[in-house]
């Protein structure tokens, strides 16, 4: 099977929480890009307010998620598989120390764009965003907020 640059591999909410350094929801507060030191690729930072911890610990109340792609100046980049963020935004993340900025509290996505839920008002977790090539089953597409919690638990 051929697969493209757009398209990923299922990754079940099981490889998520085990892969995860930290597990949130909460409500993004500020996202902002802007390119890195060499200007030759742009970052976009989103800034969440934790709500609750699921697995690991934070001594902070918000955690700042770096991933490439966002828009300064006119000029864009477009990152396919990578979630993106607006402003008052209720989130359910996979997350995992960023290797770029190992020594701040900055934080990159489990997985992509699998590893954020967006949280709806009749609460429920969603995703989407990307396609996925082999297993669909593996991955919770729309799921209970309360029902991706139990499973968080039973493999962290």
């Amino acid at each position: 099977m051929k697969i493209s640059y757009a398209t990923m591999l299922g990754i079940s909410t099981q490889k998520l929480t085990q892969d995860s350094d930290l597990i949130i929801d909460g409500t993004v507060i500020d996202v902002y890009s802007a390119w890195d030191e060499t200007s030759t690729t742009i970052y976009t930072y989103a800034v969440v307010e934790i709500q609750n911890i699921h697995k690991g610990s934070s001594e902070n109340k918000n955690v700042t998620l770096m991933y490439r792609g966002g828009e300064v100046d006119n000029i864009g980049l477009k990152i396919s598989d990578q979630a993106e963020f607006k402003k008052r935004e209720n989130v359910f993340l996979f997350l995992k120390k960023s290797k770029k900025e190992p020594n701040l509290h900055m934080f990159q996505i489990t997985g992509k764009a699998q590893g954020k839920y967006s949280i709806t008002k009749d609460n429920r977790a969603v995703k989407k965003g990307f396609s996925v090539a082999g297993n669909e089953n593996v991955v919770d597409y729309d799921i209970p907020v309360d029902l991706l919690i139990e499973e968080v638990r039973k493999y962290k």
